[in-house]
């Protein structure tokens, strides 16, 4: 292994040389700074030795980059940080179609299990009509008429259907026809209620097959969501309207059968909605009208 000679004392620099070359190293440095690296970097150039040497150039296009880069870095962080912080709001008009379908196919079952027992009802009560009919024809034959004169002891065993004819006509015409029974005037209703948040009301005219019916109905408060329909005896159902978001409407209901026709409607607002009703036509009834 070589081991290199000491220096001799004499050989080594004095602090003044030291001190010398460490004033020309830095000079030397602060010039290049000056004249190299900060028009190369920065685009400064205040000799302008570096736009001789096309370094001014150089640094500004850097320095343009980076400005570009810091802005877009902070625009970026600045969406992440919305993003973050505002989440968005749940879609739930999916679940608030499957909780209408759900009820209306409830409403539905119930209409045809009450259509089925007021059909019941119904032929029970034609069948009495018809006992009470036949019976009031069997009075009527055999009890005849007072006379001006004498009644004579024994009826004739016969009476032609001439005479029976006269007999009925008569008492027809003895009838106060002048006024026609309520159960056959038009209809017409009017109701007035409020829809609460989520609240839902179903309201329906019974009617014949062929009926007519005129409606207008409007909200107060904001728009509720709406379908027009009906359901007879059996499986008998229809749809004739729906609507999201309304706030009124009118027309006509003519009924395609025998059974019931109306509306239903629910508030999704965050307020409770006022609705009014008017309802004017051939109509037996109206059902569902809140207390």
């Amino acid at each position: 292994m070589y081991n290199a000679n000491r220096p001799k004392i004499s050989e080594l620099p004095s602090p003044a040389r030291l001190l010398r070359s460490t004033l020309i190293a830095a000079v030397g440095a602060a010039a290049i700074l000056v004249a190299v690296v900060l028009p190369a970097e920065y685009g400064i150039d205040p000799t302008g030795a570096g736009r001789v040497l096309g370094l001014t150039k150089m640094g500004e296009i850097k320095t343009e980059l980076a400005a570009e880069a810091a802005a877009d870095r902070a625009g970026t962080d600045a969406a992440s940080a919305t993003t973050a912080t505002v989440a968005p709001a749940p879609d739930l008009s999916g679940l608030y179609r499957r909780i209408d379908a759900l009820e209306l196919a409830v409403r539905e079952l119930s209409s045809t299990l009450e259509a089925a027992k007021t059909a019941s009802v119904t032929a029970a009560t034609e069948a009495q009509i018809d006992a009470s009919a036949q019976s009031a024809v069997a009075s009527t034959v055999a009890v005849q008429p007072e006379s001006s004169g004498t009644v004579p002891a024994e009826a004739p065993a016969e009476t032609s259907s001439a005479a029976v004819s006269d007999g009925m006509a008569e008492a027809t015409s003895d009838v106060d026809t002048s006024s026609v029974p309520a159960a056959e005037q038009p209809k017409r209703d009017q109701a007035r209620f409020t829809l609460n948040p989520s609240q839902g009301i179903e309201i329906k005219l019974a009617m014949k097959k062929g009926a007519k019916a005129n409606f207008a109905w409007s909200t107060e408060g904001g728009p509720v969501n709406f379908d027009t329909h009906g359901d007879g005896a059996g499986e008998l159902k229809i749809s004739y309207e729906k609507g999201r978001g309304v706030q009124a409407d009118e027309g006509t209901i003519i009924a395609e059968f025998d059974g019931n026709h109306g509306w239903f409607w629910r508030n999704r607002g965050k307020e409770p909605v006022t609705l009014t009703l008017r309802t004017a036509g051939d109509y037996a009834a109206i059902k569902g009208i809140p207390n």
